[in-house]
């Protein structure tokens, strides 16, 4: 695959979480992908993490800033706007109702027309609202 092609996929791939198209996301993220920060593996292991997310964040944004390519992998800056969150934030059993933004930078490895592997790189939450 080309540089270009798998610049594609990670915009696909962000359209598809931002629009929740689990279809989509289900074609292009390969049955063997693993995501080293967080131990998700599979295709379904990633839509199954997803589904947690969204249900907690159901107005959760990406926005990418920056993608560059080299051989296989691909590194991309996003902008994320969590919305308001949903779901239990287990601290001291309290629910809390907040907001987050932030920027998360990520290095993504293709096998054969596919996402395979995920390594977050680095991530930072803020304007944690109420």
């Amino acid at each position: 695959m080309t540089l270009e092609e798998n610049k594609a996929i990670v915009r696909k791939v962000t359209e598809a979480e931002n629009n929740k198209d689990f279809a989509v996301i289900g074609e292009l993220i390969s049955p063997i992908y693993v995501n080293q920060s967080n131990q998700i593996k599979g295709s379904e292991g990633y839509k199954q993490y997803l589904t947690k997310l969204f249900k907690a964040f159901p107005s959760w944004h990406e926005t990418i800033e920056d993608m560059v390519a080299e051989g296989e992998k691909v590194c991309v800056r996003l902008t994320i706007d969590t919305g308001i969150h949903r779901g239990e934030f287990d601290l001291l059993g309290i629910r809390y109702r907040l907001r987050a933004s932030g920027q998360r930078s990520s290095l993504f490895r293709f096998g054969v027309l596919l996402m395979a592997r995920l390594w977050r790189l680095k991530e930072s939450m803020t304007n944690l609202t109420c």
